[in-house]
């Protein structure tokens, strides 16, 4: 996928998967700028994500939604012509 400035982004789910080889093989395409990576780990990624990738990222930490979460953004969608889509 290419973002408006048309670099690539590349999404890898499960990073913490991918050994230090395959991390070690993303660095330099980070660092030059070529993509831009988004990775997802359920694990903690300082243990288990290349140094190297870690200090040229940002590190976001999703928590899960509550029930309450969910039954609000359920109730906009139903007031909203649209539903969950922005228009």
């Amino acid at each position: 996928m290419l973002n408006p400035t048309g670099k690539s982004i590349l999404f890898i789910d499960e990073i913490h998967r991918f050994n230090k080889l395959q991390q070690d093989a993303l660095l330099p395409f980070v660092e030059n700028g070529t993509i831009i990576l988004i990775g997802a780990t359920t694990e903690n990624p300082y243990f288990e994500v290349n140094k190297a990738l870690i200090s040229r990222s940002m590190v976001i930490k999703l928590n899960p939604l509550t029930e309450e979460n969910v039954y609000t953004i359920l109730q906009n969608a139903l007031k909203r012509p649209g539903g969950l889509r922005r228009i």
